[in-house]
């Protein structure tokens, strides 16, 4: 009870790993056997190869909100290209999901850890529960959100 269950995502969301893992097995392959210039950019790898680093690095870590965040940083399809909406391609759906995904974890993972620090806050699972979903919300409905984004928080609901 209490914090550990207040800000949960659902168990078979976490199966998304497998997508991003074919995803990215898919681009690489796409790229290699490409025959009509449609190979990941250095920056894609250069991108795919920092945001897997960071996610090694999350599993079975003594920090993972800090390795999440992390992650989620390396893989912010946003953040390289200036938005959101990208269209989903071979070759950026599989960062698009790990982004989208771990942005939600960091996000979850950010308010129960700093609701654990505020005393009047922690000992309410309900009020962690309200502050988790008014985060998720402005996440969800801010402007510019992809179809990956989308997606990945339909899932998530």
């Amino acid at each position: 009870t209490g914090l550990a269950t207040a800000l949960s995502v659902p168990k078979f969301m976490f199966n998304i790993w497998a997508a991003i893992c074919a995803f990215q097995a898919l681009s690489i392959a796409k790229s290699a056997l490409a025959s009509d210039g449609n190979e990941m950019s250095q920056a894609d790898i250069t991108a795919a190869t920092a945001a897997n680093w960071a996610a090694t690095r999350a599993i079975g870590s003594a920090t993972p909100l800090r390795d999440t965040i992390l992650t989620a940083l390396l893989s912010g399809y946003a953040v390289r290209n200036g938005s959101a909406g990208g269209d989903a391609t071979i070759h950026s759906a599989g960062l698009q999901m790990m982004s989208s995904f771990t942005t939600v974890l960091a996000v979850l993972g950010v308010v129960s850890s700093a609701a654990a620090k505020i005393p009047v806050v922690s000992d309410s699972a309900n009020l962690v529960s309200v502050l988790g979903i008014a985060a998720y919300y402005a996440m969800v409905t801010r402007e510019g959100n992809g179809t990956v984004k989308k997606a990945v928080n339909a899932g998530i609901l």
